[in-house]
């Protein structure tokens, strides 16, 4: 998952939960595997995984036991729709859901050798801002933030931006409006948003497209 990879490698995160993150990770995966292009989804939701049900995929190991040593990640690979590759999270496992900077980063080094044949990895990431999420954000070369026309979700989707332009001077960072009434009002909500991010941060973000 270097720069350097010719795999795309997208980050989807929020901020704050039930947004429809995980949605748009499976929806965006299906979209690039329905126009032929090779697929696959991470879901980095390590502590409360649920791309898999998204999928619709059946899943009998996941991340856990890589972690474990049981299994390698090639062998915990399923397949969804349209031919989508899937790294199963676990969930309800706590210490899947506090990895440190350093787990995560061993991780992602695990991946190099997977994403040679890919054209997409999609990251689906797990709300909030502790040091897993960043070092898979990092890792990244685009980061799609999923945003709802809500308080709580805004600030979120402002606090993580906020993180990734101050703290680890990332870029090629991408606003996605969810579930809005109309594409002038995911327009509204993305430039509310990038403004504060001119003012505040001396930085600006990308519209993807309204949902």
């Amino acid at each position: 998952m270097s720069q350097s990879s010719p795999t795309q490698v997208i980050g989807i995160a929020s901020g704050k939960g039930g947004v429809g993150k995980t949605t748009v990770s499976a929806n965006l995966a299906v979209a690039l595997a329905a126009a032929g292009k090779k697929v696959m989804v991470f879901d980095a939701d390590l502590g409360l995984a649920n791309a898999q049900l998204a999928l619709g995929c059946r899943t009998e190991y996941n991340f856990s036991h890589v972690l474990s040593g049981e299994k390698t990640v090639q062998e915990i690979i399923v397949e969804g729709p349209q031919g989508v590759k899937l790294i199963p999270g676990s969930s309800g496992i706590q210490h899947m859901a506090s990895l440190s900077a350093s787990e995560a980063a061993g991780i992602v080094q695990s991946f190099s050798d997977i994403s040679e044949d890919l054209d997409y990895l999609i990251v689906d990431l797990a709300a909030g801002l502790s040091d897993s999420v960043m070092t898979f954000l990092s890792a990244c070369q685009y980061r799609f933030i999923v945003v709802k026309d809500d308080p709580s979700s805004i600030a979120d989707a402002y606090a993580t931006i906020k993180v990734m332009i101050q703290d680890l001077q990332l870029n090629d960072i991408f606003i996605i409006p969810n579930c809005m009434d109309s594409h002038g009002a995911g327009e509204r909500l993305f430039l509310g948003i990038n403004s504060v991010i001119k003012t505040f941060l001396g930085s600006s973000v990308s519209n993807l497209g309204t949902i």
